[in-house]
């Protein structure tokens, strides 16, 4: 009887990117909606929210990411008709299965590395989703170009996850050669654009 391959553990660099995805969210949802808060009680709250320490009926970002659910159901795919849910390799960008509850697990995003039982902070989760989202603003460029004036897919019978694709595939391709995207004026996103690519040039 063949014995069941061990599921691949979460790379370093993908456990930060999820918990920034998270992070994100978080700040997004509720912090930055909130001006009037000083920048400590922020902190507090992107802790509170993370953690889903604020009682019973408190929302609980990393609860809601380990199901599949709400606002993070769209990087999640079924995992060989077995029940579960993996992340889809578009945002793992490898070929191994990153399932929910095995190494996708709570430790691995509270954690502040794979070993230690210490658990990120507040601060820690507010200052990756701010530098998060000014890495977001960089790159948008390369995502605009995929989609018209109302935020739609430019090419026909293209869904947003092909945008997503594409964009992930250029933005890598333009910073693996060594090129920094510092503001959008200074990127050219049409330059060296793939065939895969060109069904979206106007």
């Amino acid at each position: 009887m063949s014995q069941k391959k061990k599921a691949a553990p979460l790379p370093d660099t993908l456990r930060k990117e999820l918990r920034r995805t998270i992070a994100i969210y978080i700040y997004c949802d509720i912090v930055c909606k909130k001006d009037s808060m000083k920048e400590a009680d922020q902190t507090k709250l992107m802790e509170t929210l993370f953690f889903g320490n604020g009682g019973p009926d408190a929302i609980n970002y990393v609860d809601m990411f380990l199901k599949g659910g709400g606002v993070f159901e769209h990087m999640f795919e079924n995992h060989r008709n077995e029940g579960k849910l993996k992340l889809k390799q578009m945002f793992a960008r490898d070929p191994n299965a990153y399932v929910l509850g095995e190494a996708l697990n709570k430790s691995a995003l509270e954690s502040v590395t794979r070993k230690s039982e210490k658990v990120v902070t507040g601060r820690y989760l507010y200052d990756w989703a701010k530098k998060g989202l000014r890495g977001i603003r960089k790159c948008l460029p390369f995502l605009l170009k995929y989609l018209n004036d109302k935020g739609e897919p430019k090419a026909s019978g293209h869904e947003m996850e092909d945008v997503i694709k594409l964009w992930l595939k250029d933005y890598y391709s333009f910073t693996s050669k060594g090129n920094d995207v510092s503001t959008k004026d200074s990127v050219d996103v049409e330059k060296d654009s793939s065939d895969e690519s060109s069904a979206y040039s106007s």
